[in-house]
């Protein structure tokens, strides 16, 4: 049996801003498809980027059980990711607005989103998320780069 939890009941709804990291009871994300979605360790669910009907979506959002939280991320449509030095945290860098991304969430709880395209390109690149310290450029290419195959099984 499903339940509405909470959010819009509105199809094609926008998203409703709360203040940053502070779950509110009037914030929530719009609608959206091909976004990411994980479960952390505390089970809050954690909502990524995606598209609707106006382009593609970057904001980052948490569900806690009872409340949304908007997480960071661009609020605008179709914005770029923004790259820091690689392997450097910031709550001020994210990968942009993309739908198609993958994620994968390892043992440790550590969160990679991988990959993905918005209007002008693929990504190849690779970032690291932790909600205490945001997002970090982890490895790969920037975009619309071919791939480099190497040597099959051998890192």
């Amino acid at each position: 049996m499903w339940t509405f939890e909470r959010g819009s009941q509105i199809i094609g709804a926008d998203s409703t801003y709360g203040p940053l990291r502070t779950p509110h009871p009037d914030a929530y994300p719009g609608s959206r498809y091909h976004m990411i979605c994980w479960k952390d360790k505390n089970e809050h669910i954690w909502v990524h980027g995606g598209t609707n009907n106006l382009g593609n979506l970057g904001d980052l959002w948490r569900f806690d059980g009872s409340l949304w939280a908007f997480w960071g991320g661009p609020t605008m449509i179709d914005v770029a990711p923004y790259y820091g030095p690689l392997k450097v945290f910031s709550n001020d860098y994210h990968p942009g607005c993309r739908m198609f991304s993958s994620v994968a969430v390892s043992s440790t709880g550590s969160v990679f989103l991988i990959g993905g395209k918005n209007v002008s390109a693929e990504f190849g690149d690779i970032w690291k998320f932790e909600s205490d310290k945001g997002w970090a450029y982890w490895a790969g290419e920037i975009a619309n780069v071919n791939p480099v195959h190497g040597i099959k099984r051998i890192p």
